[in-house]
């Protein structure tokens, strides 16, 4: 059984390290959607990435003007007209899976009606896979509550008030990456990553190393910081 994707990307920004994750496990989706969301800073990096990606077989798809709603709610709604699998993956570009994590999802996947890595007590779109049925039961609302949660939370309270079936991945079966577009655009603006720069310096280094295409531009701004 093959799931959908659906991923929001800046245009701002390139993700190497996912696309080559992207390349070496293209076999285990059906549909791949990159929905493009504006930053409004004149850095564009999308049409490098339907190139570098033209193998993947991506569907690309510009996110609608943003005006009363809330950008990621605006982004996977308008994937979620294209997508027509029996399940959906969400999923961010600083997820990356460890040995297992395939095991773990395929034991589950078509036997409950979420899998979804967890962030203490929140439920994170870095990747959650839904069933298309239990998704439509939901109030598909990815925004943000202003001042009270997050992105995906009230899809969260819905999962948990009609007591869906919630399998949780387990932490070591994968790295979720924060801060990693945060840092980028820092250096991107000539300012010192300030989020684990460390672990993002190591980032930036294995990004430099991957099979895939590599931006000049992008390319040229992780030297500088490696």
């Amino acid at each position: 059984m093959k799931s959908d994707m659906i991923v929001s990307w800046p245009k701002n920004n390139d993700y190497p390290l996912w696309r080559e994750m992207i390349r070496a496990n293209r076999h285990r989706f059906g549909r791949i959607f990159i929905v493009f969301t504006e930053t409004n800073d004149g850095v564009d990096f999308s049409e490098f990435v339907k190139e570098a990606m033209k193998h993947e077989g991506c569907d690309f798809i510009q996110q609608p003007v943003v005006r009363d709603r809330d950008w990621r709610d605006v982004a996977v709604n308008e994937a979620l007209v294209h997508s027509h699998a029996e399940w959906v993956l969400f999923t961010e570009q600083d997820f990356f899976i460890r040995d297992g994590f395939w095991d773990e999802v395929d034991q589950f996947l078509g036997k409950v009606d979420v899998i979804a890595a967890y962030q203490e007590d929140r439920m994170h779109p870095c990747c959650m896979f839904m069933s298309r049925d239990a998704l439509n039961r939901t109030c598909k609302n990815f925004g943000v509550v202003p001042g009270v949660s997050d992105h995906f939370s009230r899809i969260q309270k819905d999962i948990e008030e009609m007591s869906m079936k919630v399998v949780k991945i387990k932490p070591m079966l994968y790295h979720h990456m924060n801060g990693l577009s945060h840092n980028f655009n820092l250096l991107r603006q000539g300012q010192q990553p300030n989020y684990e720069p460390e672990l993002f310096k190591l980032y930036l280094s294995r990004c430099l190393q991957v099979a895939v295409p590599l931006d000049p531009e992008w390319k040229r701004l992780a030297e500088t910081y490696v």
